[in-house]
């Protein structure tokens, strides 16, 4: 795989000269690219925009009659080890308003910065909205104000997406709730206004005739990570009322600081220039792109949204970016919104090293090593092997599989970012403490289940191409020898173990067993019409995927 090599360093150096380049041109010039806006509020959910900090995740709606802050956790799950279960949706936001006329709208995702504005004239008056959601504060802090004293009046509602009822106390509306699974859930939204006054009713609070209006949300659940059967922990509540009095203690401006610096700490790492920002509005930008006009700057702009999206699912200790990343409003939604191990799981991490962002690579390295654990301890005899391990398709939070379909390769794909965050880091301990052990077991559990040929070749014997088959539908289990997809990232395993061991200069004698056992592996194979066939079997060619030469 030096081809593969090879590009990663290219694209590397490309990133790198763009960076200096754009650092030339001042980097003013590159945050033009770096805010999304629209000049209306959402219409729907898929319109919203997303904020997070790796666990609590919002998609806001903009809106200026009804203002929707709909809400996620990422352990808010309502699977075990035994079962995926699904990714849920967690609660609502409701500011109701009562503005007559509204002009000169604007909603603005700021990337660089993690912040989510809404200005708009009601009724003669301007209004700002800015929220974030704070990686250090572990809260959401939203502040709404106006230029005229005493012009803020509002209606708060706080809704469990699981019909709990919500209870009001003092200036706190809050709500807590129990899954199928026993996994407790708790949210508590903490309302505060400069001027004016709050009044409590039995399912929200009025604000009436303030200055400015704060609002501050944490949420939490009764998981306890990597803690495989263990996996259900303490009620959430003591630790939120904890966090909120904590977080209350700040002012919104220390607490915005603390947020904007922690976030930019990670996302300015790459400045990237393309070009001018033309002064019209996300969508209509997209619209035109599609028609075929240039916009190198929205290129850039979404190369920066999917680091943005990276460092706002994905932080340090907590859980990996599932399927959505955080952010999801239905109660079945597709795969589970979990983690999908034949490529989904692998794509959502290709941006962690080659972008800057190693850190955010961590949660993956976490649930890896304890689907692995669960794996190996799991009474399922399918997932029974002597050495290493092996695991399902889809998989939770908890190591929980769909049992859909077994995905053997997934084991070795997943164990390739462990290498490359080696790679790029050259942290020589986290490869002899994770990555080594994590490649080796996976060598071992691949050199008992490839089997030989008649001509020597080794092969898988039962694999499948998730995207090309060759099984004709998705009910059809059959074994396939020697499917392109699996040899090649047995190949990639190999190779990764093989330079692993030489960096820690281990094992000689096992590393030239592997080195045979590479060299023996079937490699891709023509067929027809120039094109790689995906598997090899006895008499058969099976499907073809078509790729240029």
């Amino acid at each position: 795989m030096l081809i593969d090599k090879a590009l990663k360093l290219f694209v590397c150096s490309v990133i790198m000269c763009l960076s200096v380049a754009a650092q030339t041109n001042g980097k003013e010039r590159g945050i033009q690219n770096q805010t999304l806006w629209y000049d209306t509020p959402a219409a729907n959910w898929l319109q919203a925009l997303p904020l997070g900090n790796g666990s609590l995740g919002a998609t806001v709606f903009g809106g200026t009659a009804t203002e929707r802050i709909q809400f996620n956790e990422s352990s808010l799950v309502t699977g075990t080890t035994k079962v995926v279960g699904s990714y849920q949706p967690f609660g609502n936001i409701f500011i109701h308003w009562k503005h007559h006329t509204v002009g000169n709208y604007k909603r603005m995702l700021l990337l660089d910065q993690a912040l989510h504005h809404t200005e708009y004239v009601a009724d003669g008056i301007h209004f700002k909205h800015e929220y974030f959601i704070s990686h250090p504060a572990k809260a959401m802090v939203m502040q709404i104000s106006s230029e005229k004293p005493h012009s803020i009046t509002a209606n708060i509602v706080m809704k469990d997406a699981h019909q709990s009822f919500s209870v009001v106390q003092k200036n706190r509306i809050s709500f807590k709730g129990l899954l199928g699974n026993q996994m407790k859930y708790e949210a508590i939204l903490q309302v505060n206004s400069t001027g004016g006054r709050l009044i409590r009713t039995d399912s929200s609070i009025i604000v009436k005739n303030a200055d400015k209006l704060t609002l501050t949300l944490v949420a939490g659940t009764s998981f306890r990570p990597y803690s495989g059967e263990n996996w259900l922990g303490a009620d959430p509540h003591d630790e939120l009322v904890k966090r909120i009095s904590r977080v209350s203690r700040q002012s919104y401006q220390e607490l915005k600081k603390d947020h904007v610096n922690d976030f930019e700490r990670l996302f300015s790492r790459v400045v990237f220039y393309l070009g001018e920002t033309p002064g019209i509005p996300t969508n209509k930008r997209i619209e035109a792109y599609n028609k075929g006009q240039r916009d190198h700057a929205l290129e850039t702009l979404l190369f920066q949204y999917g680091r943005y999206l990276l460092i706002s699912s994905s932080r340090k200790g907590g859980l990996p970016a599932n399927l959505q990343g955080i952010w999801n409003d239905e109660y079945k939604p597709a795969w589970y919104s979990q983690y999908t191990t034949n490529i989904n799981v692998q794509m959502n991490y290709w941006p962690a090293e080659v972008t800057n962002l190693a850190e955010c690579h961590f949660p993956l390295f976490d649930w890896v090593e304890n689907l692995a654990a669960v794996s190996k301890n799991s009474g399922d005899s399918v997932l029974k092997t002597t050495k290493g391990w092996i695991a399902y398709s889809t998989n939770n939070i908890m190591g929980g599989p769909s049992k859909w379909r077994l995905h053997r390769p997934g084991n070795a794909w997943m164990s390739q970012h462990f290498w490359e965050h080696y790679a790029f880091t050259n942290d020589t301990n986290f490869l002899r403490k994770r990555a080594y052990p994590m490649l080796k077991q996976l060598v071992e559990y691949w050199e008992g289940h490839l089997v030989e040929r008649t001509d020597g070749k080794l092969v898988t014997p039962d694999g499948w191409s998730p995207e090309h088959g060759p099984h004709k539908n998705e009910s059809d289990k059959s074994p396939y020898p020697g499917v392109s997809y699996d040899q090649q990232i047995v190949y990639d395993l190999f190779t990764n173990y093989l330079d692993a061991a030489s960096v820690l200069n281990v094992e000689q004698s096992y590393r030239k067993k592997v080195e045979v056992m590479r060299a023996k592996l079937l490699g891709p194979q023509i067929g027809s019409g120039d094109s790689c066939r995906n598997g090899w079997k006895i008499g058969t060619i099976l499907q073809i995927i078509t790729v240029p030469l």
